[in-house]
């Protein structure tokens, strides 16, 4: 899937695992990739809309918590994971 960061750069990026994000609003969201740039997180749900919040709207230590009990370690990027979990960093 090519994404784009809504800086006129495009990312490639592959269905993955990606867990859960938890809001502090009560919302949640299953994702396939996510990302931090500019103070956003940028995340691709997993019905494929791409997405872009203040980074302080999620509840870190919740994602953190829920992420861990499923398995899965939650890591905030610079870029999107691709394939084989190299990450695109912008230049």
């Amino acid at each position: 899937m090519i994404v784009s960061d809504g800086l006129g750069r495009l990312w490639l990026s592959f269905w993955t695992d990606g867990g859960v994000l938890y809001f502090k609003d009560g919302s949640s969201y299953a994702v396939t990739n996510y990302w931090l740039a500019d103070g956003k997180l940028h995340y691709i749900a997993s019905y494929g809309g791409e997405n872009a919040v203040d980074q302080k709207d999620l509840d870190l230590q919740k994602t953190v918590d829920e992420n861990a009990a499923q398995g899965l370690t939650f890591t905030l990027h610079p870029g999107p994971v691709v394939s084989g979990g190299a990450m695109v960093v912008p230049q």
